[in-house]
């Protein structure tokens, strides 16, 4: 079953997880000075991984060489996949197809089959101010959800993906004496309505540019004659099909 198409690779997942990160990689805060204006930006970083790995990056000294030891720098912030789901209430017909067609090809392809992907999307501050202003800049565009629009491949060039905010929670992490590093982290859960799809077979077009038609009248029904024949040319090339009567 598996084996009966040749290897196809529509990125579909991978395309999901950049589409999902973009939202996210151009979120700064800002710095003021001790007249309350604006000193400067802070953009944050992205990157993908789970919450844990940052964590004691941050909580860590991080060794350059064996004498020089640094402390990753707040803020930051993180994304990873939570869980991929079947959705059964966005669920087609496994038999409609798509098509396109090209001046020299017909390209086909099934429909998509519907999943939700659960990302989790962290944020670490040294305060809760600098957190506060990350929620804000997050929340507004969610009501509850975010449509984004993504090619996943020829067939499915503008598919239109809601990406739905769930719930949202800021944590204080501090649980040691007053020497030890604290930490502010947000978590955001999200659900992203999307498909995976399935491989394209492309054939050559079989669409007639020109077709003649030939009609013989009179002929007995015992001769081995041709009643009419049709030729045609296009795309694919050219032929003639001959009708007899029987």
């Amino acid at each position: 079953m598996f084996g009966e198409t040749s290897s196809f690779y529509n990125e579909t997942l991978r395309k999901n997880i950049v589409a999902f990160g973009a939202l996210f990689n151009q979120i700064t805060i800002l710095r003021k000075d001790e007249n309350d204006n604006v000193a400067n930006y802070i953009k944050i970083p992205l990157v993908y991984g789970p919450k844990e790995k940052f964590i004691y990056r941050l909580t860590s000294d991080s060794g350059n060489t064996d004498f020089v030891h640094i402390q990753n720098t707040f803020p930051k912030m993180g994304f990873d996949i939570a869980n991929i789901l079947f959705d059964p209430n966005r669920k087609f017909n496994r038999m409609l197809t798509r098509k396109k067609i090209t001046e020299n090809s017909v390209s086909t392809g099934y429909v998509g089959i519907p999943y939700n992907i659960n990302f989790n999307l962290y944020t670490f501050t040294r305060n809760i101010e600098d957190n506060l202003q990350i929620v804000e800049q997050i929340i507004p565009y969610f009501a509850p959800d975010f449509t984004v629009t993504i090619k996943y491949n020829t067939l499915n060039e503008q598919v239109d993906v809601p990406i739905v905010l769930n719930d949202f929670n800021i944590v204080e992490d501090y649980e040691a004496d007053f020497t030890t590093r604290r930490s502010v982290s947000g978590i955001y859960n999200f659900t992203m309505k999307t498909y995976i799809y399935g491989p394209i077979k492309t054939n050559i077009s079989m669409i007639i540019e020109d077709a003649n038609i030939r009609i013989y009248e009179g002929l007995s029904l015992t001769n081995n004659i041709p009643i009419y024949d049709f030729g045609y040319t296009g795309a694919c090339g050219s032929d003639v099909i001959k009708f007899y009567q029987r």
